[in-house]
């Protein structure tokens, strides 16, 4: 998969780019990184097996989210892996305590994130035509909160659990 852009700067020098992307979020952060220097991106596309898709250029202010969202899978993946030996009551209470509060943490961090793609998302729905077809650009927002909803109630569940495991103690 390629993203392609074309981009002014504040020189006013027209810039084209191309290069090969693993994931859409790297290429997202890519146009957003160029926003965030202060170039103007005048087109973006994503080219994959022969199609071409237009980027809606709104949806890129500057704003990085591919690191918080790693960021995000990672602590996850470290409350789920992350199960120490517990000796007594007094350190089963110490380690529910930090349990609590990281699951906490994580759903506000959750909430945040989500909340941040609606955004995005309302500002592409905007800059689209009313009467086309939701472009794949929406589309993908919108299963990336579909998918942030899913971790919202896992991670909600999981905090309701360890503050009713602390509690028994």
């Amino acid at each position: 998969m390629f993203l392609q852009l074309t981009t002014i700067d504040d020189k006013h020098q027209l810039r084209e780019f191309r290069c090969q992307i693993d994931q859409l979020e790297m290429g997202f952060d890519l146009l957003s990184d160029v926003v965030s220097q202060g170039e103007t991106l005048l087109n973006a596309r994503i080219i994959d097996e022969g199609h071409s898709l237009e980027l809606p250029l709104a949806a890129f202010d500057g704003a990085p989210f591919l690191l918080a969202i790693q960021e995000l899978e990672k602590e996850w993946q470290t409350i789920l892996s992350e199960f120490p030996p517990l000796i007594d009551t007094g350190e089963q209470k110490q380690w529910l305590n930090q349990l609590v509060r990281r699951c906490e943490a994580k759903v506000i961090t959750l909430q945040l994130t989500q909340d941040r793609l609606k955004m995005i998302r309302q500002r592409a729905q905007k800059r689209a035509p009313a009467d086309a077809a939701p472009s794949p650009v929406i589309t993908h927002y919108s299963s990336l909160i579909d998918q942030y909803n899913v971790q919202l109630v896992k991670a909600q569940l999981l905090y309701e659990l360890a503050l009713k495991r602390r509690n028994i103690l």
